[in-house]
Order: structure tokens, then C-alpha cells, then sequence
């Protein structure tokens, strides 16, 4: 499950660690993670942004979803949402995973090589139906 995070119109993202053996290590990511037990995709995206964000969001603010095969394993399928945040936000980032953390302009994001590239469809097929 992924969270792509609108701040107005740009797109809050993480540095992955750059470990060896670490799934798209030293990439531009959005927020997100595996589901525990019974959790739905919305409670794993509001768990996850917690954990890595350090803040806890309304679901309402969840605009769109989609299922798409997972990244790691694609037999499997993997929620991509897009959630839409208030700049105060910003704010209250205690970021707990990852190098840092920025907002990226959306043209710059399908532009850059360093950032996760499946998450550039995903996030299209948002805009294509917006």
C-alpha cells in the first residue's frame, strides 16, 4: 500500500535509506507500507503515515484509490491511494523513516530518475481521472 501526499499541488515524498539489499534503496518514495492483521487499506495508510510521518490523518482526507499489482511481488495486489493534506501539515512532520523528506512540483516528479518508477503510472492513472 502507497499514499501519494498532495500539499496543494506538490507531492510530499521520502528518501529511502540507501542500505544495501533494501527494496529501491536511495529512491524518492511515497508513504506507506504492509497491512497487519485484519486492517483495512485506509487504517494501514493512516498507521503508516503515523509511523513514518509522526502524525495522524483524517480519512476523509483520502481523495482516490486504486489496485494495482504489488512492487515486490506482482501476484499480489497493492492499494495505491492519493490523499490531499492542508499545508499546516507540514508542520508536524517528524519524519522516522528514510534520509529526509520533500515536496515535489508534479512536473519535476515524473521528470526525475530517482524516484520510484512504478509510482509514476500509478500517480498518472489518479490525474487521468481527475
Amino acid at each position: 500500500m502507497k499514499v501519494a501526499i498532495l500539499v496543494e499541488d506538490k507531492l510530499l515524498m521520502f528518501l529511502r535509506d540507501n542500505k544495501p539489499g533494501l527494496f529501491n534503496a536511495n529512491k524518492w518514495d511515497f508513504f506507506g507500507g504492509g497491512r497487519e492483521d485484519k486492517e483495512t487499506p485506509q487504517e494501514c495508510a493512516i498507521r503508516e503515515i503515523q509511523e513514518e510521518l509522526g502524525f495522524s490523518i483524517d480519512p476523509k482526507l483520502f481523495v482516490w484509490g486504486k489496485l494495482y499489482p504489488a512492487q515486490k511481488d506482482p501476484t499480489q495486489k497493492a492499494v495505491f491511494m492519493v490523499a490531499k493534506l492542508p499545508q499546516e501539515y507540514l508542520d508536524k512532520i517528524n519524519l522516522n523513516e528514510g534520509q529526509r523528506w520533500n515536496l515535489f512540483d508534479q512536473k519535476s516528479f515524473f521528470e526525475r530518475e530517482d524516484v520510484v518508477e512504478a509510482l509514476k503510472n500509478r500517480f498518472g492513472d489518479y490525474l487521468k481521472s481527475q
